[in-house]
């Protein structure tokens, strides 16, 4: 009976999923804010992680982010069903994070503990707020949040988990480590999150007088994040020492939001208000009414929770040294800790409640019953939209912006950094600024590196216009290869139920100042602007504009901040080889000169023409120009064998490590059966003699003197999988 109640209770979970995400499931999702788009496909994918050079900003030579495989190896299993991929990276995770809710409950011993962790976890609106607001780091941390703190938990070898070897502890660092990789490759703040959440346990663990658990805890939180940087090496070099790709560009005074909302995990649309403090009703019943480790282990998960409240609420105000971009992903875990605290008020319910005489404890065990039944109802309301408040469409219907075909340009996406549909580097408090090559961006654009080249010069150039400095921004932006400038005031189009972002106001008075700028108006959510001097990144410069480039004279993206009045013309321009981002481009040069290319100088970069190969000579002291000569040609990016060696390296050692991980978990399934949970005799449920201790009956009991042990059964025993096994300790 208790198991087709649980799995009533999942199915109706499972059909307000359904229901929620109805309009969403068979449709593409719309790219709102950093839901990723999957245009270009595994082999695109693959190519740009193997790639020498990368695009985003004005393109330079860090290393390819390993999401990109990951994403690629994906796509490839999926024999390219990119679609069913974006469905399964932006909706998997509502139900990924339940699940593993339901497992992190398992080892207190409480079917109803499952349950109440499942629906809790289910109900929490942080992962419909980050859906419905474009966040997918959000996401996807909320989907990993309670495996990461179950595997913290377990480590720590503390009742009810049993004790590890130091071989068994090792693995557990090993697989804590591969699954921290995973998600850090998506979300770097991650290699922060876990250490943090494995101090919070210690501090929890100090107040309850377990501190050698405690440490444990830590030091396999620290190990792991440690681990996770070593397999995702060089990437994640460069992302620990930049702030910015390691959290984002925060969204400044308009994302503050209140403690009480931060607590409540009310962080966008389909927040429960004053409902949502019955979450925490529900979580705390275990401080109440539990006893032994069942409230050792609430101190531990109500410390995790509050930890990440207050560094939540200190970032989005400004306290911290670094901007908070998704506070989502600093609170998944504290939700994952308070449905884990939900499951032990359940299991206390179960065990401890019983040795109680009848009174106010029991009326506070059916308040927190009915408090998750209230603090449900808004996600419930929420699901008959059908998606979860998600805007019908993305920029790419509105705007309208040409293919390469049209033109080898680059668009410049300026404001709200939870507007932009890309990764984004900080302008100004709240406002990001990045580009896109040829349109629209894709999921290949969401993380920009931390060493970026000579991207800045677009910061500096906006940065003229926004202080009135220049009138002629279109003209200093050639050079850059810019066609247009995009300013979300909206995080969708106009009547796709978008919701309002704040706009750069200064930046918009500067751009409506510029001579060489055209304004258009393909949707009222957008102010869009045509740079009416563009010149495209790779062509053949007009004599004039060779001259001023190869001598250094003259003003070019920010070369010489003094010499504003000298912006170079650079109208005449060809545009030739056609080709991505990436640097590799092919195509005829109509005559011989100089082809010049706009992207950060690199020694990498070479230009196959007229039966010889040539290297790059610096433009306007940042870009490159290479001496052409007429007919076919070929530019390329050519990785140092360095670069290469160290790709190949990261593959080997992640398939090692997936190797050992998937070893050791054969050789423990084979080595012993499944294992029931082990508690000591003074929390054995039933009445207790005079001393507390639980009295025993029939062949259950256990004698006092013997060790702790663990009862095990067979898969067709006379055990059920979630039947409880009591033993004294």
């Amino acid at each position: 009976a208790g198991r087709r109640w649980s799995a009533g209770v999942a199915g109706v979970l499972v059909v307000v999923f359904l229901i929620g995400t109805r309009h969403l499931l068979g449709h593409e999702i719309p790219a709102v804010g950093h839901l990723p788009v999957t245009t270009g496909g595994p082999g695109r994918w693959w190519h740009l992680w193997w790639s020498a050079w990368r695009p985003d900003g004005l393109g330079s030579a860090a290393s390819s982010p390993p999401a990109l495989a990951l994403l690629a190896a994906a796509g490839t299993l999926l024999l390219g069903a990119v679609g069913t991929l974006q469905h399964v990276l932006v909706l998997g995770p509502i139900l990924v994070g339940p699940w593993g809710a339901w497992r992190a409950a398992r080892s207190f011993g409480s079917r109803r503990g499952r349950v109440a962790a499942l629906v809790v976890y289910a109900v929490i609106p942080l992962p419909y707020d980050a859906l419905a607001q474009g966040r997918w780091g959000g996401l996807l941390v909320y989907a990993a949040a309670p495996w990461i703190l179950v595997a913290m938990a377990r480590a720590s070898g503390d009742s009810p988990f049993p004790s590890l070897s130091g071989r068994e502890r090792a693995l557990a660092v090993v697989r804590l480590g591969v699954l921290v990789a995973l998600l850090a490759a998506f979300v770097p703040a991650v290699l922060i999150l876990v250490p943090v959440v494995g101090a919070a346990l210690l501090a929890g663990a100090a107040v309850t007088g377990k501190v050698r658990a405690g440490v444990r805890c830590g030091a396999v939180g620290l190990l792991a994040a440690a681990l996770a940087m070593i397999l995702l090496l060089p990437w994640s070099a460069g992302v620990v020492s930049s702030a910015t790709s390691m959290f984002g560009v925060g969204a400044g005074p308009a994302g503050r939001v209140g403690l009480g909302a931060v607590m409540r995990f009310d962080t966008g649309p389909i927040g429960a208000g004053a409902l949502g403090w019955a979450f925490l009703a529900a979580a705390a019943l275990p401080l109440v009414i539990g006893r032994s480790w069942r409230l050792a282990w609430a101190a531990r998960c109500w410390a995790v929770a509050l930890v990440c409240w207050g560094l939540t609420w200190a970032g989005l105000r400004g306290w911290l040294p670094v901007a908070i971009g998704d506070p989502e992903v600093l609170l998944a875990p504290a939700a994952a800790a308070l449905a884990l605290s939900a499951a032990l008020g359940a299991a206390a319910f179960d065990t401890d409640l019983p040795g109680y005489r009848f009174g106010w404890r029991q009326l506070v065990s059916a308040g927190a019953a009915v408090a998750v039944v209230l603090a449900a109802l808004p996600v419930l309301a929420a699901a008959g939209g059908g998606r979860w408040r998600v805007p019908s469409a993305d920029a790419s219907g509105a705007l309208l912006l040409p293919d390469g075909s049209a033109g080898d340009y680059r668009v410049l996406w300026v404001g709200s950094p939870t507007a932009l549909p890309l990764g984004s580097w900080r302008l100004e408090n709240g406002v990001g600024y990045a580009t896109s090559i040829d349109g629209e961006p894709s999921v290949a654009d969401l993380w920009p590196p931390a060493h970026a080249g000579a991207t800045s010069l677009l910061a500096s150039d906006l940065r003229l216009a926004r202080d009135h400095d220049t009138t002629e921004l279109g003209h200093l932006l050639a050079p850059l290869a810019v066609r247009y400038i995009v300013v979300p005031n909206h995080d969708g189009p106009s009547a796709s139920g978008a919701s309002a972002v704040p706009v750069p106001t200064d930046v918009i008075r500067g751009l409506a100042l510029q001579t060489d700028l055209r304004v258009l108006t393909p949707d009222p959510d957008y102010s869009v602007y045509v740079n009416a001097a563009w010149a495209p990144q790779k062509a053949l410069l007009p004599p004039a504009a060779t001259a001023s480039a190869t001598s250094g004279s003259g003003r070019a993206g920010g070369a010489d901040q003094q010499r504003t009045d000298q912006a170079v013309s650079l109208q005449g321009a060809l545009p030739v080889l056609v080709g991505g981002g990436d640097g590799s481009a092919a195509g005829r040069l109509p005559r011989s000169g100089d082809l010049y290319v706009a992207a950060t100088a690199s020694n990498r970069w070479q230009l196959r023409t007229g039966g010889r190969t040539v290297g790059p000579t610096r433009a306007f002291g940042w870009a490159m120009v290479f001496p052409a000569a007429g007919g076919p040609a070929a530019l390329a990016v050519v990785a140092p064998a360095a670069a290469r060696g160290a790709m190949v390296i990261e593959v080997i050692v992640w398939l090692m490590v997936a190797g050992l991980v998937a070893t050791e978990s054969r050789r423990r399934r084979r080595s012993r059966p499944h294992s029931s949970r082990v508690a000591t005799n003074e929390d054995a449920p039933g009445p207790r003699d005079g001393e507390g201790r639980a009295k025993f009956r029939g062949a259950n009991r256990a004698e006092p003197s013997a060790p702790r042990a663990t009862l095990s059964h067979s898969a067709g025993g006379l055990l059920g999988s979630d039947d409880e096994v009591w033993s004294d300790g």
